[in-house]
């Protein structure tokens, strides 16, 4: 367990000096002179993120959440496969693609997939350019573009923490009651369920706490030896009254019950004391 939570720290250092490379890659990138730096920008911050990634998920594994590790190890070689027919792609793309004098050409191990997270202005300057060429004017020196171009990465990481931290607020429904675990853990420190009724509360983010809502109002009925007859329209139970001379329901099995009753004969001695019933 120890050895799990140094793992966590170490790889979150390797995440923290990932980034500053990849930062400094990126900006040297800017040059012309250093473009093919833009590269290993993209890939150190994709290792920041995963390694981060995996910091987290260790830490979590101490507390026995392991859902996070499973996705990251899945994700990991996705991801590396991902990649690589990318970079195949790119090497046959790049056969037929023109050069032009004095203009960059993207290295194959460039990967658009990793700009996109590395750069995400790039998007909008591809399509400043496109907008550029149908309109006839330059989009991209407009104040509105510039603010947003700057604003982007800023407003992307401000709503993915409110949407995480949507996580904190519960709402329970009037017929419903919720169990909040605390790192798996139904009890609180009285030793009680932390139980939940109706109305808006608030815990801890995913994955500290975790709620499990039920319908404890709604009344569950289980079929048992026999499949009842449904309205196709409605999808509700159709009730008829239960005739001797008429099957009462859609399908009707036969039932295995215990008996009150055993036999005394020879032939049945030692028989287990059942009847067939039928639904």
């Amino acid at each position: 367990a120890s050895g799990g939570l140094l793992c966590s720290v170490l790889l979150t250092a390797v995440a923290f000096v990932s980034f500053l490379i990849s930062r400094y890659a990126t900006g040297m990138s800017a040059q012309m002179r250093w473009k093919p730096l833009r590269a290993g920008g993209s890939f150190g911050l994709a290792a920041a993120l995963l390694c981060f990634g995996l910091a987290i998920a260790l830490a979590l594994a101490h507390f026995k959440i392991f859902l996070p590790l499973t996705v990251i190890r899945w994700a990991i070689p996705i991801l590396l496969v991902v990649l690589g027919i990318e970079t195949v792609l790119n090497v046959v793309l790049d056969i037929y693609r023109p050069r032009l004098k004095d203009q960059y050409s993207r290295a194959a191990f460039d990967s658009r997939l990793l700009g996109v997270i590395n750069e995400p202005g790039g998007i909008f300057r591809t399509a400043a350019t496109a907008i550029d060429y149908q309109f006839g004017f330059k989009v991209s020196q407009t104040w509105f573009y510039k603010l947003l171009e700057k604003a982007i990465a800023p407003l992307a990481l401000f709503a993915g923490v409110t949407v995480y931290l949507l996580s904190c607020v519960v709402v329970v429904a009037p017929n419903e009651a919720a169990i909040i675990e605390h790192f798996g853990d139904p009890l609180d420190q009285a030793g009680q369920v932390r139980l939940i009724g109706p109305g808006l509360t608030f815990k801890w983010p995913w994955p500290v706490d975790i709620a499990h809502k039920y319908p404890t109002k709604k009344i569950m009925e289980l079929n048992i030896g026999f499949v009842p007859k449904v309205n196709p329209r409605t999808g509700e139970r159709i009730r008829e009254p239960l005739l001797w001379g008429k099957g009462h329901y859609e399908a009707e099995h036969s039932v295995l019950v215990a008996s009150a009753y055993t036999t005394t004969g020879r032939e049945t001695q030692g028989a287990v004391p059942v009847s067939l019933v039928k639904a």
